[in-house]
């Protein structure tokens, strides 16, 4: 096997060695670009835990909770799948938890976590419920932890 990848080796110089670097005789190559605006529409269902101190005058702190392949869907069946999310079942079960957690519901597996529209979703979401906005914390898991290090990494300033 070694023997064959170093004769492919010397066979490839051996090529390249003879090809000539004149001036081209074909038509040179045109620099050219591509713009276009389009409109799309966007939409996620979500889960909310409010926590027991919510109220709308006192901003409360907020976990954004991105899930794993396996809880994609678009039906309000699909939705229940969230539900078996172990931080909203914490934040359920312990009366004392200080934090809103909202959960996003990607459309399928396919369609990734496009930042773009989480950006969206997200100030829609902190304006409806008047989270604190200092305080915004992310985590995920499996699809959803991907989703949170690309999300993190486009907007490491916020």
């Amino acid at each position: 096997m070694r023997h064959s990848s170093i004769l492919g080796l010397v066979l490839f110089g051996t090529v390249l060695s003879s090809v000539s670097f004149a001036q081209p005789t074909t038509r040179p190559l045109k620099m050219d670009g591509f713009h276009q605006t389009i409109t799309k529409t966007i939409s996620y269902n979500y889960v909310v835990y409010l926590p027991h101190t919510y109220d709308e005058n006192h901003k409360v702190p907020v976990i954004i909770m991105l899930h794993g392949s396996g809880e994609c869907g678009t039906t309000d069946a699909d939705l229940n799948k969230l539900q078996n999310n172990v931080l909203l079942k914490y934040a359920q079960a312990h009366r004392d938890f200080p934090f809103a957690v909202i959960a996003p519901q990607a459309h399928s597996e396919l369609e990734w976590w496009p930042v773009e529209s989480l950006d969206l979703w997200l100030d829609e979401v902190m304006t409806k419920y008047g989270f604190d906005r200092d305080r915004v914390y992310l985590t995920g898991i499996s699809m959803g932890a991907y989703g949170v290090w690309d999300w993190a990494c486009h907007r490491p300033s916020e």
